[in-house]
């Protein structure tokens, strides 16, 4: 249920803060700890814990934020119009075209089966090609407003800071620099600050 486990870090020593869940009659208070501080042979650590619902749920919105920025979108679009350019370009190189694929019926070079085959081919790579930047923002922005989940966007976190004060600094995805926090425009130099 610890939908961060292993991603954030303690904001004084670094390490990897781990879970802490203390039951109560009728609920369950769940924490991120330090490990460091957690046995009573440590105590080498002066950070306790922070509430994981609290952090969990700024954290999704902080992503919910950044995916919804503009730039976001129109560096994804670029991402996917590039990648949707290099399969039509590889498609193209190794497809014949449809006339083609009817002269070779047509001589009995390839079966029915064969020709439904690489036509059904070709014709995805029509439908790919067709698409748009609206379109694509558009199918990004309906995923993003309504699937984003923790479950969803922790496979593609690299990392998460919080500050002394247990405010949320960074998030950093896996192969990027970018601290979408910041980017994010939700930080606020006070908070960025460790006191």
């Amino acid at each position: 249920e610890n939908k961060l486990k292993k991603l954030l870090k303690c904001p004084y020593c670094q390490s990897t803060l781990t879970n802490l869940t203390i039951k109560k009659e009728h609920h369950s208070l769940r924490y991120y700890v330090c490990p460091k501080n957690m046995n009573e042979a440590y105590h080498t650590c002066p950070f306790k814990g922070i509430n994981a619902q609290m952090i969990e749920t700024e954290v999704l919105n902080t992503c919910k934020a950044y995916c919804n920025n503009q730039s976001f979108h129109d560096k994804l679009n670029e991402t996917i119009l590039k990648a949707l350019k290099r399969q039509q370009m590889k498609h193209r190189q190794s497809h014949l075209t449809q006339e083609q694929l009817i002269e070779k019926l047509a001589q009995n070079q390839i079966d029915i089966e064969t020709f439904k085959h690489l036509s059904a081919g070709s014709e995805s790579e029509e439908r790919y090609s067709n698409y748009s930047h609206k379109q694509i923002t558009k199918t990004i922005r309906h995923i993003i407003k309504d699937k984003l989940t923790l479950e969803t966007i922790a496979p593609f976190i690299d990392c998460i800071n919080i500050t002394q004060t247990k405010q949320l600094q960074g998030i950093y995805f896996k192969n990027s620099p970018l601290n979408i926090v910041e980017q994010s425009h939700l930080i606020t130099p006070e908070r960025n600050e460790v006191i």
